[in-house]
């Protein structure tokens, strides 16, 4: 097994937060396409993603403090966090709604009960 060459802690940084990016942007794309095996890899994905940030939290601060690029770097991640907020947004509006549709498919509601039309005596 040979040895990876290693890279600046800024492109392993820049690498984590564009690599979070896409994934966000695949799992809405399967979100919207009904494709809930890829959103879960999706999901796995991003969780692994944030267990690297997590790991270089302090290293990443140092980084940003050190590093003149920086404003960049942040500007990214504050895109990909936008980025994600809208997803958890669609993701939370989808789950209402497929719970909706269970509700709807495994019954009658408890809450509505049918009225009966009024019947009329006039003939056309």
């Amino acid at each position: 097994m040979r040895d990876l060459p290693t890279k600046p802690m800024s492109e392993d940084v820049q690498t984590l937060v564009e690599e979070m990016a896409c994934t966000i942007a695949e799992a809405q794309a399967a979100l919207f396409a009904g494709r809930f095996r890829d959103l879960e890899n999706c999901a796995r994905r991003q969780q692994e993603l944030c267990v690297a940030f997590k790991s270089l939290e302090k290293q990443i601060d140092s980084e940003v403090e050190a590093n003149p690029d920086s404003p960049k770097l942040i500007t990214m991640a504050e895109q990909a966090r936008q980025d994600n907020r809208v997803f958890g947004a669609a993701l939370g509006r989808m789950r209402r709604h497929l719970e909706t549709l269970q509700n709807v498919l495994s019954g009658p509601s408890a809450t509505y009960k049918p009225g009966q039309a009024p019947v009329t005596d006039s003939e056309p």
